[in-house]
């Protein structure tokens, strides 16, 4: 892919308003994902991160997110695929919510096991900017193509709908 085709795909990716929470429980790999997530326009002020999975799921409880990028693997204690599993569970993240599971595990099991909770993306470590940026674009594409829908969702009125 050259330059101009990326940014063509990119060119609609606008952050700024965003809440995003990085999950992961490398201090390195949070901090590549929020500069990532900076550089597509995200306020640092808005990027939460979370090392475990109960921690995770403390601040899911708190915040309504945009964005989740959640490593699969968190060490001891829940794994990405249960974060995800219980936060739809307890209806903490809706439609809406782009959540992408990020791992180096490329196991038919474990990439079978982790797209059961339906996350709108599952990116194989190493995952460049490049990736994760393109990824990021189309997912956030269908979102914004979707959004009145989720609304209507959310709010369980669809009389609204302008469906052509």
């Amino acid at each position: 892919m050259n330059t101009s085709e990326f940014n063509a795909l990119t060119a609609d990716m606008d952050f700024t308003d965003t809440t995003a929470l990085i999950i992961d429980d490398y201090q390195e790999m949070r901090s590549i994902f929020r500069d990532i997530l900076r550089s597509c326009g995200a306020d640092v002020k808005k990027i939460s991160m979370a090392a475990s999975g109960s921690e995770a799921i403390s601040l899911i409880k708190k915040t309504q997110f945009d964005i989740v990028l959640c490593d699969l693997d968190l060490g001891s204690g829940k794994n990405g695929q249960q974060v995800l599993e219980e936060a739809k569970h307890l209806s903490l993240v809706g439609s809406s919510c782009l959540w992408i599971m990020i791992s180096a595990e490329k196991s038919p099991e474990a990439v079978t096991g982790a797209a059961e909770y339906q996350p709108d993306a599952y990116l194989l470590k190493p995952v460049t900017e490049m990736n994760l940026r393109l990824r990021l674009a189309k997912i956030w594409g269908k979102k914004k193509a979707f959004a009145e829908i989720h609304q209507a969702m959310k709010q369980l009125d669809y009389s609204n709908l302008n469906i052509a």
